[in-house]
């Protein structure tokens, strides 16, 4: 069916001989086609991050132009200008793999919409009132979403 692109991971060990600095803390997901890993940064601070690792397989074309385009789109998000919007914090690629890296968010939203206890309407509206911030501060800086 295809040809591969990306090839399947027995271990993350590699992943992080590329990237260097990050302690392997568990995967997340079952991915196959990025592989997701939860770390901690070596530094003082022990930041705790997502990776999301693409391991390149034979024939792989270059991912030189989504490299590009994904600096873009850092660039057009700081923090300060784009407060509601969380980029990613890295991308690399090497001849192996491509990894792009961000903070790790305890839950992601969909997670705390389905939680018990069940959110109250004030909240509701407020997260609503977020989702609607962040997607203004991505189209003022020419970001497209989905």
């Amino acid at each position: 069916m295809g040809i591969p692109l990306s090839t399947p991971a027995t271990t993350q060990d590699f992943a992080l001989q590329e990237l260097g600095g990050l302690t392997y803390e568990e995967k997340m997901g079952g991915g196959r086609f990025l592989k997701t890993l939860r770390c901690t940064t070596n530094d003082a601070g022990h930041a705790p991050v997502v990776v999301k690792v693409f391991l390149k397989g034979v024939g792989t074309p270059s991912l030189a132009p989504h490299a590009a385009q994904l600096r873009e789109i850092r660039a057009r998000l700081p923090p300060a200008a784009a407060p509601n919007v969380l980029p990613f914090a890295l991308f690399r690629e090497t001849e192996k793999a491509a990894f792009l890296m961000r903070q790790y968010l305890h839950s992601t939203l969909r997670e705390r919409v389905a939680a018990q206890p069940a959110l109250n309407p004030l909240e509701v509206r407020w997260l609503a009132f977020q989702l609607l911030c962040a997607l203004e501060q991505m189209h003022l800086h020419g970001v497209c979403h989905g």
